[in-house]
């Protein structure tokens, strides 16, 4: 019993020790460690196929219930951003959270059309490879402009639209999409994190300075596919918004800086048949802030769209 406590003990001191180690010099191994196991914890395995040659990554769950949900994230983000969210959704429907092209796993290709339309394209492609023939669609910020130009481009495969903070209306000719400076510093990356949140976390130095470095070789590329955005189809959808049929839920945090309620008013006038709740405690990403919030407004939305 002693040498098995005595070597327990020794385990324990070896552990914490190689943790203080991976946080300290490999921050990166420890952020995927905890994405994937935030990602087993909501009942999500990590998949991927070839798209017409263009290797698509996603999570899905919930694989065989009849009743799926896509959820988009936002630019510069990646399918990590709604696991939370749909923690106990992956129960009673089938989830996919799909890279959008050119983020997270999906490579940065020279080439492609990253506009809005082209990212409608790429999801149904990734989608028609799924065997995805009707399902409810949503996303945040720039997911959600992706998802409202595809409930407009097919109207025969959405049965529902969530919009949560997104993008896709103006009121001027001024865009709310930003661009980032040639250099991130942590001045920059704080200014970030006060436009996502309206409580902003407390992250370590160590995990900051690696988020920074991650995102530093990217910028270039990144707001090339801004401009390819603002000057690409379905850019603006006032007008095309109108003609989207399916029931649509807009879930907005009331504290975002980025794109305020006013754009959900917008999207509240423009779509016939939709809903619009505001949510507290929350900025431009409520799946960061309040995702079981999110995700029993959700639920209660497919509940009523799908019976």
């Amino acid at each position: 019993m002693l040498t098995i406590l005595y070597l327990t003990t020794g385990l324990i001191a070896v552990l914490s020790l190689a943790g203080w180690v991976i946080y300290r010099f490999f921050p990166g191994v420890l952020v995927r460690s905890l994405q994937s196991m935030a990602a087993y914890r909501s009942g999500l395995k990590r998949r991927s196929v070839n798209v017409d040659g263009y290797e698509s990554h996603f999570f899905e769950g919930g694989a065989g219930k009849s009743d799926t949900l896509i959820l988009l994230h936002g630019l510069g983000d990646d399918k990590n951003s709604f696991v939370s969210t749909v923690s106990r959704l992956t129960r009673f429907y089938r989830v996919v959270l799909p890279d959008l092209a050119a983020h997270g796993e999906n490579a940065l290709e020279e080439g492609r059309n990253y506009s809005i339309r082209g990212q409608v394209d790429f999801v149904d492609g990734l989608l028609t490879a799924l065997k995805a023939d009707r399902f409810t669609i949503g996303g945040n910020s720039m997911g959600g402009h992706v998802a409202a130009a595809y409930a407009y481009r097919h109207p025969d495969k959405v049965g529902g639209l969530v919009l949560i903070n997104a993008t896709g209306t103006q009121q001027t000719d001024e865009s709310v999409y930003l661009y980032y400076p040639d250099v991130v510093d942590r001045e920059y990356f704080d200014s970030i994190l006060a436009n996502v949140f309206a409580n902003e976390p407390s992250m370590p130095d160590v995990v900051v300075n690696y988020m920074i470095r991650e995102l530093q070789p990217k910028i270039k590329f990144l707001n090339a596919l801004v401009a390819e955005v603002e000057n690409g189809e379905d850019f603006r959808m006032n007008e095309k918004a109108e003609e989207i049929k399916a029931p649509t839920l807009l879930l907005w945090g009331r504290e975002d800086p980025v794109v305020p309620i006013a754009y959900a008013e917008i999207y509240h006038e423009k779509i016939p048949n939709s809903e619009l709740t505001i949510m507290e405690n929350a900025g431009h990403s409520p799946q960061f802030e309040i995702p079981q919030v999110l995700q029993q407004e959700i639920a209660r939305f497919l509940r009523a769209s799908l019976s």
